[in-house]
Parts: C-alpha cells; structure tokens; sequence
C-alpha cells in the first residue's frame, strides 16, 4: 500500500477520537475542548493540575538502588503529584545509575532478555518479563498515590556517542556504547549497519524510509510494549520521543519513522481502550524553529518545530528547551493543544532554578507563572534528586519547604470554579511588581504579581492595584487575598463594573496573589 495513502487512512481513522469535545465520555487522563484555544488536561472527567520533582530514572535503577515507594510517598507528603520519567534503552545506563545510587550491578534488571545471564548481549525481539512486571508495578503504585506519569517512551539522548555535542557529556561512553540496539549488544542482524560508524547510529531514525522492515518492526513494537504495559491505566501522558536534538542525521527520513512510530502506537491503544483517549506528545526541545526569534514568538513554519505540533496525532505541545510564559500562551492559542511545562525555567531567571534549597521562590514564581498560562503539567528539575548518591530521598529533608508553598497552590486550585474558561485576559495599572498574569471569565478572575528578581528582598508597602478590561461580570464579589508562600491571608467585598476592579494589597515580599469570585 502506498505509504502516503496508508498515512491519511490511519489519520481518517483515529482523528474522530481525537476531535471529541465532551466532558462526559472518557475517563482517565484525558483532553477537553480538543481543537479549541481553550484544550485542556482533565482526570476522571475534572480539570487537573500536576507538579512534581521526583528522579526521572525510576524505571532504570535496581530496586536495592532506588526505593521507588519510599519515593513516591515523600513527593506525595510534599505536595507533588507529577513526574517525568525515561524508559532505559542503554544497559551500560542502567548500571550506571544503579552504581551512582549505590545499589549492586549484580541487582540490575534490563527490559531485553540476555542471550546468557551476564553476557550483555541481547535479542531486541525478546523481552524480559520481569523488567515489565516491575515497570508496571511501579506505575501502578503511582496510580495509586495520584501521581501523573509524563512517561517519555524513547529517550533519543541514549544515542548519543563520543562525537555528539550536548549536555550529557559524561554519558557520553555509556549511552550508544551500550545501546541494545547497537549491534555490539545484540544478536539481531538487521542491526548491524548501525554500527559500522558512530554516525549510522541514526539509521534507526531512517527505517522506516530506507524500508528496513525488520528494524522497524523492532523499534515499533518498544512502543507496542509500553502501550500493552499501561494502556488501561488513568495516570500517564505519553511522550514519544525524548532528547531528539540533533540526534537523527536527516530529518526528512525521520519524519517517516515518527508517523509510522506514532500512529501505530495510537493504534494498539485505541484497540485496547476504545472507550479512553490516548494523550500523546512529542518533547520538540533541541530542534530547529525556524525564524521564530526574529519574527515571532511562534516557530517558524515549516521548521522541525513546527511540524511536530502540527501533528494532528499528538495532542500536547512539549519543548523541552524553550519554556516561556510567553510562548505558553502564543502556542496553545496557535496550535490549540495544552502545553505541558517540562523544564524547571522561569522568564524572570531563565535555566537558575537548579538549587531548589537557595532558590525557593524561583520555583514558587515557575510554578505560579505557568499555572497562569494555564500550564496543567509541569517538570521540575531539583537536581538533587538526579544525581544524590542515596537510595531514598532521607537527605533531602531541605525540599520539605516546597510542602507549605505547594499547598497553597493546591487550596487556590480547589477553590476555582471555572477553570475550563479562564483566559488570558485584562490590564493591571500602578502595579507593585514588573510581572503580572490575569486570567478571568465570566464569573471569576485570578491575578499573579511577581518580582522579576527574587534576588533582592524587595518590601512592597500596602497600597491598591486596578485591574481593567477582565472577562469578568457586572456584581459584587469577593476576593482572596493570597501569600503564595504562607496562605490565603483574607478576603475583602470588591465590586466588578465594566471589566474594572479595585483590591488591597497588604505589604509584602517576591509575590502576592489574588482569587476574585461570586459571594
């Protein structure tokens, strides 16, 4: 069958589920409004927020090396209910991890079967069921917890060799060195081009153009596996390839692999779950956006960028690598899919918030922009968590300060009533603060005052802050004065006209809040 025409019959056949709008047909994880400026995240029918930092190797380390539950129950007791995690695809990885974190190599467990017990050589066609039953047991305990999996099926970073140019230098001699499709690790022989130079790596990529049928196979059904392995579960969003980059040699055939790649993953899950909706995305950090710097805050058309949010099958915009409060709002209105935050990176501070302990606020203001971007999922990056030599997070008793600021995120989450219809909308005057985010609909507004430099202990003195043009309705209302960092501090009666409001602001430091709805 001709390819192309292969191509439009899937996409006829899947894009129905995907351009349903109701809110009442599909558990789970899920998106409302799809095709719309105002798509969005829902769980079991409601709207969600997810945030969270925990290690995003939880499903590469050996059990006496990383004590998962241990894990989970910390991040939930400290306000989190988010991660970002990676599927090992380097058995040279999986040790790795397992030796920082302290655990024995002799515990390690990789998702290929061996052709010997310790021979590190792998058949790619055969899977180890005891690796899966454990990934599955993980995911569920995280289920259980309420924990949402932004689940990264491919990490694209594991190719990366001795000649890639990137930030994982010092993986460098153990991601590709021990990728089990490298063909020094395998005993499959529609591998071995891959390695006859480190550049045919990308060949992987390049499968699906070239007709190398038996790789495609292979690498196809890797994601065939996680589908089988979650599809009946209500927590993950699905991210099909992570870190590509520069890590594909030539992007015209690798826009073959991703199609076939993401329609047949989209397939075996409609198979196994009609009655739910696959969520899938595409992390597009480190690929080229065209001219968008010069012209725009969109990524320029026709750019690799660009090509993956057209995707009609995926749902979710993910960069990695560029990660605005801006270009939260410009790309969901221009791509019409929520946008998933996956890089702790602040506009006021870009790429600073890498010491949660010295820099508290930095990712109370990260957290709080991207919530007024209407940003439901967000990545947090503490790279203590990454990199700590310790089996369980007891040494990091320093997060729990995260715990009282998270909750207040929470109490402000619970109290909205009308969050589907929140838009970016109305103009502060004589604010107290270089940034401020104004969400408002027909029946309530939410405002967010920052600083632009937690640096400095700036004390604002008490004073008032007008608030014109919200979506707001004419009526009096009542508004929740808010310390992101301490509490909802009180409420005071305001009065609504013509998009216009006036409110108290207390004195106060880094930032201030304020939740205005219908007495």
């Amino acid at each position: 069958m001709n390819y192309r025409f292969k191509l439009m019959l899937v996409l006829f056949l899947l894009l129905p589920a995907c351009k349903q709008k109701t809110l009442d047909v599909h558990p789970g994880l899920a998106i409302a409004n799809v095709g719309t400026k105002q798509a969005f995240f829902t769980h079991n029918l409601k709207p969600i927020l997810s945030f969270g930092a925990m290690p995003d190797i939880i499903f590469h380390v050996a059990d006496d090396a990383f004590d998962y539950k241990k894990w989970v129950d910390w991040h939930v007791a400290n306000g989190m209910n988010h991660v970002r995690a990676y599927l090992p695809l380097s058995w040279k990885a999986i040790e790795y991890h397992t030796f920082e974190h302290g655990g024995s190599l002799d515990n390690v467990i990789f998702p290929f079967v061996e052709t010997e017990p310790g021979s590190r050589t792998f058949d790619v066609t055969k899977y180890n069921d005891v690796f899966w039953i454990r990934f599955r047991q993980q995911c569920e305990y995280m289920q259980s917890r309420g924990i949402i999996i932004h689940l990264v099926m491919w990490d694209a970073s594991q190719l990366e060799a001795p000649v890639t140019r990137s930030r994982y230098r010092e993986m460098h001699d153990i991601y590709w060195d021990g990728h089990f499709f490298n063909p020094r690790n395998n005993v499959n022989r529609f591998t071995n081009h891959l390695g006859q130079r480190l550049r045919y790596r990308f060949s992987i990529y390049h499968s699906v153009a070239e007709q190398r049928r038996p790789l495609v196979k292979a690498t196809k059904y890797w994601f065939l596996k996680i589908i089988d392995m979650t599809a009946d579960m209500d927590n993950i969003c699905y991210d099909l390839v992570g870190n590509l980059s520069d890590n594909q040699g030539d992007w015209d055939k690798t826009q073959l692999w991703i199609d076939e790649m993401a329609m047949a993953s989209r397939l075996r899950y409609k198979k196994l779950q009609p009655l739910k909706t696959m969520v899938l995305g595409f992390d597009a950090g480190g690929l080229d956006m065209g001219d968008w710097h010069k012209n725009s805050t969109l990524p320029g058309v026709g750019s690799q960028v660009d090509w993956l949010f057209s995707r009609p099958y995926f749902d979710v915009i993910i960069c990695s690598n560029a990660n605005t409060v801006q270009q939260a709002h410009a790309w969901q209105e221009h791509y019409r899919k929520p946008y998933v935050g996956a890089v702790l990176q602040v506009d006021a501070k870009p790429g600073a918030a890498q010491s949660f302990a010295n820099e508290r606020q930095i990712v109370r203001q990260h957290l709080w922009q991207f919530f007024m971007a209407k940003c439901q999922q967000v990545d947090l990056y503490f790279p203590s968590m990454d990199h700590v030599q310790t089996s369980t997070p007891d040494s990091l008793a320093q997060y729990d300060l995260f715990r009282s600021d998270a909750q207040v995120m929470w109490d402000v989450w619970a109290k909205l009533s009308d969050y589907p219809n929140l838009c970016n909308n109305g103009v502060s005057i004589d604010s107290p603060t270089e940034n401020n985010y104004i969400l408002s609909s027909a029946k309530e507004a939410l405002i967010y005052c920052t600083d632009t430099n937690f640096d400095l202990e700036n004390t604002h003195a008490p004073q008032l802050l007008t608030i014109d043009s919200l979506a707001t309705n004419n009526g009096n209302y009542v508004a929740y004065c808010v310390s992101p960092a301490d509490s909802i501090l009180y409420s005071e009666p305001v009065e609504i006209r013509s998009g216009n409001v006036t409110l108290t602001v207390p004195q106060f430091q880094h930032d201030i809040a304020f939740l205005i709805q219908k007495k």
